[in-house]
């Protein structure tokens, strides 16, 4: 009980810290450098790209006037069509020029959100959840981190410089050029969830190392079944672990995907597909300790079931194995399929 009570402590204590400096902080510079609203992130772009905006704004207004009349108009019969098509018409142009800005404050931002959700979620898998042993020390976290998070950053970075600039339709508080604070900041949020994604890396690796020395020799059956129950909580720690990476990585794939396909900022494409990537190395890598750990179990219970079964032990191991499995093959299978699936929802979701 006093376990289980440390551990809420600590959960609790995890998502008050995550949410204090990952989401308190960045609205607190959002409130004091005036970033806060659509307008706000308007005043502080560029000049020509005030001047554009500015343009388009105006073509914006006289369509919806246009369309206003057009709407109000006493019709005689015959005409609606032309009318109706008209306003069809007026409505796709009207939202082409749009999708040519895309603007918000910080006060609508989805990624605003995002980076104390997926921190929190990801503190508490390593820091609650996940077993303490793990081999490697702090240098070898930062020689993965370090090359991994120049890699990712790398693409952010790329966007702020003038080649970066083209056909960029998105303007976000977080961008350089509207408010360096928060765009540091972000940096900030980025290196952290890289580094918390390493540490399960690396603890996932850890685990395999120790399981692929394992080999289990006991025929002893209270033993054997012990074993079991471990290899049990494993595949749940895997299907826990898998719901993670989607709840984390699933919001950035939507946020990246949606830059693409519904605001046409084709610059978010390669960080959407490096983000699916990384997406997938995270969760073949936790995958890799319970896949290990499985063919162990089968090369033991296919030595088993080739043992003389003259003896109790093997005899009743042996009618143990035929009438239970670990776990089932559908269950297995649907979990499985259900987090190839969660691969392709985002996309899915940002293109429909």
């Amino acid at each position: 009980m006093t376990e289980i009570f440390k551990k809420m402590k600590l959960s609790v204590l995890i998502v008050l810290f995550s949410f204090a400096l990952f989401y308190a902080v960045p609205m607190t510079i959002g409130i004091l450098t005036k970033s806060m609203t659509k307008e706000d992130v308007a005043k502080r772009m560029k000049s020509v790209d005030q001047v554009k905006y500015s343009k388009c704004m105006k073509e914006v207004a006289q369509i919806d006037s246009s369309i206003s009349i057009l709407e109000g108009t006493l019709l005689v019969p015959g005409e609606w069509k032309d009318v109706v098509l008209k306003i069809e018409y007026l409505a796709k142009k009207r939202k082409k020029i749009i999708q040519q800005f895309k603007i918000g404050g910080l006060n609508n931002n989805k990624i605003a959100i995002i980076y104390p959700i997926s921190i929190s979620l990801l503190s508490l898998t390593y820091f609650v959840f996940l077993p303490k042993k793990n081999v490697f020390g702090l240098l070898d976290h930062l020689k993965v981190i370090v090359p991994v998070f120049i890699f990712i950053y790398g693409f952010t970075w790329y966007r702020t410089l003038e080649v970066g600039q083209y056909g960029r339709t998105i303007f976000s508080p977080f961008n350089l050029d509207i408010n360096p604070y928060l765009y540091y900041s972000q940096f900030f949020c980025i290196l952290s969830f890289i580094t918390l994604i390493i540490m399960i890396w690396l603890k996932s690796i850890s685990d395999l190392r120790s399981i692929t020395s394992l080999r289990i020799e006991s025929i002893d059956t209270e033993e054997v079944i012990q074993y079991i129950k471990e290899m049990k909580q494993n595949y749940y720690l895997w299907q826990f672990l898998s719901v993670v990476l989607f709840g984390v990585f699933g919001f950035y794939s939507l946020h990246f995907w949606q830059a693409v396909f519904k605001y046409f900022d084709f610059r978010y494409f390669y960080q959407s597909i490096v983000f699916n990537m990384l997406w997938i190395i995270s969760w073949v890598i936790v995958s890799l300790p319970l896949i290990k750990r499985m063919e162990k179990w089968q090369e033991f219970k296919n030595r088993v079931l080739l043992e003389d079964s003259s003896q109790k032990n093997i005899s009743q191991l042996q009618k143990y194995f035929e009438n239970n499995s670990i776990i089932s093959n559908y269950n297995q299978a649907i979990s499985t399929a259900l987090m190839v699936l969660s691969f392709l929802i985002p996309l899915i979701k940002a293109i429909y």
